[in-house]
């Protein structure tokens, strides 16, 4: 077992997840966490007994090796290029940015730290449709293939409450 000070940024529903893994399956114990709702951030640092953060300084006072990124999307490259010039490691949730320039930005920040890890979620990878549809393209079942785009949604009534309206989407803009 590798032993690493972690930061998690953003405590909603993934970022939580996060931690019950971090904690339970892999057994580390040197966890940093932090949330823009600071009742938010102290309920899971009791739940999963690590270190609430009030703010940045105490999140850099920690010297976390790596950074798990579970905040929204329009603010994961932003997150991500300050935890890699700190000489953080990143994982990054998905999306990746909701900005394709972001995106772009945080590749080539990618490529400037080589010797830091960073790594974006990806949990449709072994999942069975796109497994299926895999297949498919190598039988020659479907054709050759020009163009794809593929998307997917799920619902998650306890992920940011506050962030939901009362039907639960996310509302945009509160971070």
């Amino acid at each position: 077992r590798i032993s690493m000070r972690i930061a998690v940024i953003g405590l909603g529903h993934i970022g939580c997840r996060r931690l019950r893994l971090l904690r339970d399956d892999l057994g580390q114990d040197n966890i940093v966490v932090y949330d823009s709702d600071p009742c938010r951030c102290v309920e899971a640092a009791a739940e999963f007994e690590c270190v609430a953060c009030a703010g940045w300084t105490e999140v850099w006072g920690d010297k976390p090796e790596i950074a798990f990124i579970c905040t929204l999307p329009d603010s994961h490259a932003t997150l991500a290029s300050v935890f890699l010039g700190r000489g953080c490691h990143v994982f990054i949730e998905k999306p990746l940015e909701t900005i394709i320039g972001h995106a772009d930005w945080l590749v080539d920040l990618a490529v400037k730290y080589p010797d830091r890890i960073t790594m974006v979620s990806c949990n449709m990878r072994f999942a069975a449709g796109p497994a299926q549809l895999k297949a498919w393209l190598a039988e020659g079942r479907i054709g050759e293939s020009l163009w794809a785009r593929f998307e997917t949604a799920s619902w998650l009534p306890d992920w940011h409450p506050a962030t939901m309206d009362e039907t639960g989407h996310i509302v945009k803009g509160v971070d």
